[in-house]
């Protein structure tokens, strides 16, 4: 009998051991239930690619390790980790950590570290504790310390119903946590609100250059920059309640960021792909001063014959076969005498006539359909003849600026020296080529980038300049508008191509996600090259740099020394001639031969 009591007291405890895990585990499937709904809405308002659950490593009772989701992938670490979660996952991603008072540091450090570049990232505290206000001052602490932006505190309080509260994260002007009073709006939104503002937050700005600089006003006061494009950081921080401090080296060593956009090392562009735009991409190249000269090679780009050659052939083909067709059919109807040779339609004077707009003979008893033709030719050659006089007109009154030099090799034959800044010299020396200033430029000078400008806009010709290719469009309607471009480049005298450029912000910068969107607007709607004019005019005043806009700049008056390839042109065509009167003598005695040959 005690036998059986002791069978029936082991099952008993054996039940109860197996049931403890259903019994917890229906304690925490309300929270579960709760985190699902939550993903869900955060979902909703933006994608999520992957879930990262972050949790203590001698955390036991974490419920996050017993969540699951079909739909979205889960990585689940402990602070023990060491990678990178830029390296291998999308940026479109959510965080959750299962926190506690006693792991409140070493989990946010840790968590830090593998968000390296995703730190602005959506980020959920998930605690079964009641928050103190000592704990909420120390995760935002931390929060501001590691440029957390987008964080949420979900206090489950240790309820088995899941009577939870939130406590959302406002980062600026300083980090504070303010609960959710009414928890049916985190279905409106559960990070902070959209309309981003960073209500007067200072940030620490650097002039890359500051020899020459222009006062903007700002939201609180003046601020000097030192090209259009860092017009950009003006307008951002107007748009977003920014407050620019200039960086003083004497007082600290940090800056959040440098104007003047900087090129971006191949080492570099992982980390900063989300920030860098296609519309930022700029070439280096070096401009170097424009010819006088019109050589016959430029005066046939110019005219671009070949396109019109390709219009003319078919019709004067096609116009020479029609009316030698109709000549020999109508002069054996009327039984007359016609003699068609195989150069007669190699030059059909006519036709050149008619195409050119010029008048030209009718030939003796022409019949209708041949009238016909000459009509229809005669139509096309006005309209043509008209269209090519004025690109004739427009290339030999107003040509186009060609370069002196053309190519690397041209230019170190010139003797010219090149101009460049000492950051554009460092790059290409540290991240292109540490020998191409020895062997491709080897004559070249360092001066100061306001220095270059002034050498630029002062139509000063003796030198070369290496600059970027998004600022040479404005330098060039400038120098149009003071009567003269005297500089031009070529696709040969490109140093590196398209590549991307971008502020220097801080690892982990606050600014780099707003700023990226701000720039993609900006440059979508054309406003940089308008501030560039203006700077660059600006400039002008301020070193008073002549201004020639009054000056004629119509149609530039002929010279002979410009029309040297029309002589070229004289030469070929008296060559042809003679070959042609070579091949007539050729023919004429090939006929005579055939004539005197005697019969078989």
């Amino acid at each position: 009998m005690s036998q059986s009591k002791m069978k029936k007291a082991i099952q008993m405890f054996l039940i109860i051991i197996l049931s403890l895990p259903l019994m917890s585990g229906s304690e925490q499937e309300p929270q579960l239930r709760i985190l699902n709904k939550l993903v869900k809405i955060i979902e909703s308002q933006e994608v999520i690619e992957t879930v990262i659950t972050f949790q203590h490593h001698q955390d036991k009772n974490c419920t996050l390790k017993d969540w699951n989701s079909r739909e979205i992938p889960i990585l689940r670490t402990t602070e023990l980790s060491s990678f990178e979660v830029r390296r291998f996952l999308s940026k479109y991603m959510l965080a959750l950590v299962c926190i506690d008072g006693d792991f409140d540091n070493t989990l946010l450090n840790a968590l830090a570290k593998i968000l390296a570049n995703l730190r602005q990232q959506r980020i959920i505290l998930w605690t079964q504790r009641k928050p103190t206000k000592k704990f909420l001052a120390d995760i935002s602490e931390q929060a501001s310390k590691f440029r957390f932006l987008q964080l949420l505190v979900v206090s489950m309080g240790h309820h088995s119903k899941g009577v939870l509260s939130f406590y959302r994260l406002h980062p600026f002007p300083s980090a504070r946590f303010i609960k959710v009073k009414n928890n049916l709006t985190i279905k409106s939104h559960v990070f902070p609100d959209p309309i981003f503002n960073y209500k007067g937050l200072s940030a620490i700005v650097k002039i890359y250059h500051s020899d020459f600089t222009v006062p903007i006003k700002t939201n609180t006061g003046f601020f000097p920059i030192a090209s259009g494009e860092d017009m950009e950081i003006v307008e951002f921080s107007r748009r977003y309640n920014l407050d620019l401090k200039l960086y003083n080296e004497n007082v600290s060593d940090h800056f959040d960021i440098q104007l003047t956009p900087r090129f971006i090392r191949e080492d570099d562009i992982l980390a900063q792909s989300d920030f860098v735009k296609a519309t930022s991409a700029a070439s280096l190249l070096v401009v170097v001063p424009c010819s006088n000269d019109r050589s016959l090679k430029d005066f046939l780009r110019n005219l671009d014959l070949q396109t019109w050659l390709l219009y003319l052939l078919p019709v004067y083909g096609t116009f020479v076969v029609v009316e030698s067709l109709v000549l020999v059919m109508t002069y054996r109807m009327t039984g007359q005498t016609f003699r068609l040779t195989n150069l007669n339609p190699l030059l059909n004077l006519r036709a050149f006539r008619a195409i050119l707009g010029l008048p030209f003979p009718e030939l003796h008893r022409t019949s209708l359909s041949l009238r016909q033709l000459s009509l229809a030719i005669t139509i096309f050659g006005f309209i043509f003849s008209n269209c090519f006089s004025c690109k004739l007109s427009a290339i030999l009154t107003k040509p186009l600026p060609r370069p002196q030099v053309t190519n690397f090799e041209e230019l170190r034959a010139s003797g010219l020296t090149t101009i460049t800044d000492l950051y554009a010299h460092s790059f290409i020396e540290n991240n292109i080529d540490p020998k191409f200033f020895n062997q491709v430029i080897p004559k070249f000078l360092i001066i100061k980038p306001v220095d270059r400008i002034k050498f630029i806009l002062s139509l000063n010709d003796s030198y070369s300049y290496i600059i970027y290719s998004k600022n040479w469009p404005y330098y060039q309607k400038v120098l149009g508008s003071m009567g003269k471009i005297n500089h031009c480049t070529s696709k040969d005298l490109i140093i590196v191509p398209n590549l991307p450029r971008m502020y220097v912000l801080q690892s982990n910068s606050i600014f780099k996600r707003m700023l990226s969107i701000f720039l993609a607007y900006v440059q979508e709607a054309g406003l940089t090259p308008y501030w560039n004019r203006g700077i660059l005019q600006v400039l002008m005043r301020t070193l008073k740099l002549k201004d020639e806009r009054n000056m004629v700049t119509g149609p530039n008056p002929l010279t002979l020394q410009q029309l040297k390839y029309l002589w070229h042109l004289l030469a070929i065509g008296y060559g042809i001639a003679i070959a042609a009167f070579l091949v007539e003598i050729f023919l004429r005695k090939l006929r005579a031969v055939r004539r005197q040959e005697p019969p078989v």
